[in-house]
């Protein structure tokens, strides 16, 4: 149903050192920098605005990722999803997603390993992204579920955030109780920040020492917090529960039942969702609907209105989501019907006679002959149908 039309625009020449001069203060980086592990760390474009800000990413050991896309007239064919892809880098929410990446990246590696970001570094970091969710909520929907070309650390906080807010929303939390779970969202696994990427991408289980730091890591994430300036007591409660299980079944303490704040609990619901939803190297893609049905089967650990709740938000066919329609076009979720989630709003990306579809129209799978046939997963390699929305909104 898919098929691969173009080279993935991505290389990595380990070859060339990163050194001061090539990250000029004030000026937009002109390559991606990635870390051990060859995932993206900050995107091209994105500004290093202090000399403390240069210092720290010199001092994560990146290397310059060489990308070679041609000229814009050259890849910016009918046929081709690479012309889609570049536009994102450039306009539309999804770039302003990649440069909150970015800032949370230099943010959390700089209280990780100093020097400390400024007071309130933090809590403008967190309206930025709350202000985008809200702008924009099934396109930061979407891109949890096919936005993956970044660093995993970076991308669990962000998309935590995003989780947290949409059912912050549905269960009709207060603002002052809204902003506490989307810090602690953001924040709950600060304390492993360092760790994540290179978990992320190894095989087989975790060590015994890291399993130690994984245990320990709601502890450390307070305390971290604390080192910052952070004096919310319930944002930071949740952090140190968000772990913690209805059942008792749960880390650092052990808590049940109502001893649990129902906010730690959405904290460590995303968490998981995430976990199955982000890539690791060791495990394919898994479709929606089957990580929920996994979820759903362990409701009794977090409470079984709360994943209804999640279930609602996510849909059965989540925006970013490639389909097959009955009509034979393929295409992919745009927006969520919230009344009805087995029947969202879809745009075509590929005709029935195989054929990339310029206009990309919009369909509603309410109706029969555009009724969604399957969801699909894309060939490992191939460049994700999302990529080829010539517009995110």
């Amino acid at each position: 149903i898919w098929r691969k039309d173009a080279k993935i625009l991505s290389g990595l020449d380990k070859g060339k050192a990163l050194t001061e001069e090539m990250l000029p203060v004030g000026e937009p980086i002109p390559w991606d920098l990635c870390n051990r592990q060859g995932r993206v760390v900050f995107r091209k474009g994105f500004v290093i605005n202090t000399a403390a800000s240069r210092e720290r990413v010199l001092g994560m050991n990146l290397t310059v990722a060489d990308v070679d896309t041609g000229s814009a007239d050259q890849v910016a064919t009918e046929s081709s999803a690479e012309a889609s892809l570049q536009s994102h880098t450039i306009v539309g929410p999804l770039r302003m997603i990649d440069q909150l990446a970015d800032r949370i990246s230099e943010l959390f590696i700089g209280i990780c390993k100093g020097p400390l970001p400024e007071a309130g570094a933090i809590d403008a970091l967190m309206s930025d992204v709350i202000q985008l969710c809200n702008a924009h909520s099934d396109t930061c929907l979407a891109a949890v579920h096919f936005n993956h070309g970044r660093s995993y650390q970076a991308l669990h906080g962000l998309y935590s955030l995003f989780l947290a807010r949409q059912l912050a929303h549905r269960l009709d939390y207060d603002e002052s109780r809204r902003l506490s779970l989307a810090g602690a969202a953001l924040t709950a696994n600060l304390g492993m920040f360092e760790f994540h990427d290179e978990w992320a991408s190894q095989r087989g289980g975790l060590t015994e020492e890291q399993n130690r730091i994984r245990l320990d890591h709601p502890v450390r994430s307070v305390e971290r917090l604390s080192g910052l300036g952070v004096t919310d007591p319930v944002w930071l409660e949740i952090v140190r529960q968000h772990h913690e299980m209805l059942d008792g079944s749960g880390y650092p303490r052990g808590l049940s039942g109502a001893q649990v704040l129902e906010e730690a609990m959405i904290v460590g619901l995303v968490d998981r969702y995430l976990a199955w939803v982000l890539p690791r190297v060791d495990r394919g893609p898994t479709l929606p609907a089957k990580i929920l049905q996994g979820i759903y089967k362990d409701a009794d650990k977090y409470g079984k209105s709360l994943v209804q709740q999640l279930v609602k938000v996510v849909g059965i066919y989540p925006p970013g989501t490639p389909v097959e329609l009955a009509s034979g076009e393929l295409a992919v979720v745009v927006r969520r019907n919230l009344e009805d989630t087995a029947h969202p709003l879809v745009a075509v990306v590929r005709q029935q006679d195989d054929r990339f579809s310029r206009e990309q129209p919009l369909r509603d799978t309410r109706e029969n002959s555009y009724r969604i046939v399957e969801a699909i997963i894309p060939a490992r390699g191939d460049p994700h149908p999302a990529l080829m929305i010539q517009t995110w909104r």
